[in-house]
């Protein structure tokens, strides 16, 4: 049977693009590892976002709802859900990248599939599958993190930054012309421009 993973998260003028363009990031590698009948879906809030998903090859599901009200969109969620499924495709994860999540509407998501976060503001713990936040200070915080007994799984610190394919090993230990590492030799160049502009 084929599988889906859908990913749920927002760009647009309001809010930008971040959360949308790691999420491709991610999507571009999950389309290397699924099989051949799995198909990777993106749920979003508005046409914006969704037209910023099909411009990148992958398929979009606009909700026409607000970004910043998750919890008044399950039921348009829950139809996205059964219009996904209804020629057999089974969920197998939900991957939420968004500000706006609270507890409820992850417990609502677990339902349909496994659920993942992207959880960059471990302000709490989440009841969620999957947790995963790439900042460096991440294992701390979590670490120390009142009621941190109800995390399943986490992938935690910058060994899970969602990179890019063009910028991955793009830093080398080599010297530049001037004898400068590339990281000295960038901040020289930043330096530079903060200071001519």
């Amino acid at each position: 049977m084929a599988e889906g993973y859908v990913i749920r998260a927002d760009g647009n003028s309001n809010i930008g693009a971040g959360h949308l363009m790691r999420c491709l990031t991610i999507a571009e590698e999950l389309k290397e590892c699924i099989g051949p009948g799995d198909k990777i879906i993106f749920i979003c809030a508005d046409k914006d976002g969704a037209s910023l998903v099909e411009n990148r090859g992958f398929t979009a599901c606009c909700l026409d709802t607000a970004y910043d009200r998750m919890d008044a969109e399950t039921a348009s969620l829950e139809q996205a859900f059964y219009q996904i499924t209804k020629d057999g495709l089974k969920l197998k994860w939900i991957l939420i990248d968004s500000y706006y999540i609270t507890d409820e509407y992850v417990a609502f998501l677990s339902h349909f599939a496994k659920v993942a976060v992207m959880d960059d503001l471990a302000e709490k713990p989440r009841r969620s599958d999957l947790v995963i936040n790439y900042n460096l200070y991440a294992k701390e915080v979590y670490e120390n993190m009142p009621g941190k007994e109800i995390l399943k799984e986490t992938l935690l610190g910058a060994a899970y930054v969602p990179l890019r394919r063009q910028f991955q090993g793009c830093v080398k230990n080599e010297k530049l012309s001037d004898g400068q590492s590339p990281r000295e030799g960038q901040k020289h160049q930043v330096e530079n421009v903060l200071i001519t502009t």
